[in-house]
């Protein structure tokens, strides 16, 4: 898989105070990958864990201003 794609977060912090111009780069790079049969399961892997990270990010950020 190309190279762009690998620099996931290794955490929801990561996305802490993000905004979308933020967190659009991420799905920008992943959306511009030309799939083929090769890299389509790394791919959803690397789309999948990016919606893990934003959703955790979102709920740490929604029980902080709650808590």
């Amino acid at each position: 898989m190309p190279d762009p794609i690998l620099d996931l977060p290794a955490s929801p912090d990561a996305f802490a105070g993000a905004t979308w111009a933020d967190v659009a780069p991420y799905y920008e790079r992943l959306a511009a990958v030309p799939l083929d049969a090769a890299i389509v399961e790394a791919w959803l892997e690397r789309w999948s864990r990016l919606e893990e990270l934003v959703g955790e990010a979102g709920t740490l950020a929604m029980t902080a201003y709650t808590g």
